[in-house]
């Protein structure tokens, strides 16, 4: 595992053990709710409708059904179906493990659609950071090199980044979640996603498969 990926995936971990301890003892309620009474301080209907489509987007139904496609895709079902599948899988238990664990009632000042459990970290959050995650990263990995190659990558990285905030926002705006839920979830994503491509990088002895690209 190289230490370009064990550092960036220790920050994060380090990050997400900080908001647990301030959300936790109380010291982020303020900025949770000044940040989030600005958000709905903009609500529109036509913002509601596409936050609502947006939030949708992030749903674990969304993800199963692409891991389904990659696993039914011979030569993407080792090299991709089966990473994001597994990545996906320790996202959903370790989210409900946390939030039982924290037990973090969800905010109620302002609430536009009904979720069951509990508030921290925000699920949604993290299924996107760490599928989007993982997914770029495994593309980043079998893609093709090349000046055409790097713009494309670069396009592809920056509107996944932005499913992945919108989704995050999408939360905050629909009432269901606190800005520190959400930046929780980005972290233990993002988090996953590196910890599983360190796997994958020591399983392949660090190397890159030559000659041999999937996506």
């Amino acid at each position: 595992m190289s230490r370009q990926i064990v550092v960036s995936a220790s920050i994060l971990l380090i990050l997400f053990i900080i908001l647990a301890i301030l959300t936790t003892t109380g010291q982020l309620v303020t900025l949770d709710e000044t940040f989030s009474a600005a958000v709905h301080a903009e609500e529109t209907p036509v913002l509601t409708s596409v936050f609502l489509v947006v939030t949708n987007a992030g749903a674990w139904f969304v993800y199963v059904s692409i891991i389904f496609v990659l696993l039914a895709i011979p030569h993407l079902r080792w090299k991709a179906g089966l990473p994001v599948a597994v990545t996906m899988v320790a996202v959903g238990v370790l989210n409900w493990t946390l939030k039982q664990l924290f037990a973090i009632p969800r905010p109620d000042a302002h609430r536009l659609i009904t979720e069951p459990g509990f508030s921290f970290p925000s699920g949604h959050a993290m299924s996107a950071a760490a599928f989007i995650g993982i997914v770029v990263f495994l593309f980043m990995r079998y893609s093709q090199k090349g000046q055409r190659q790097a713009v494309r990558k670069a396009v592809i990285l920056v509107l996944a980044m932005l499913f992945v905030l919108a989704v995050g926002f999408s939360r905050i705006y629909l009432g269901v979640h606190n800005l520190s839920d959400v930046i929780a979830g980005y972290a233990l994503g993002f988090f996953l996603s590196l910890f599983a491509l360190g796997v994958l990088n020591v399983m392949d002895d660090g190397t890159i498969v030559r000659g041999k690209h999937v996506l």
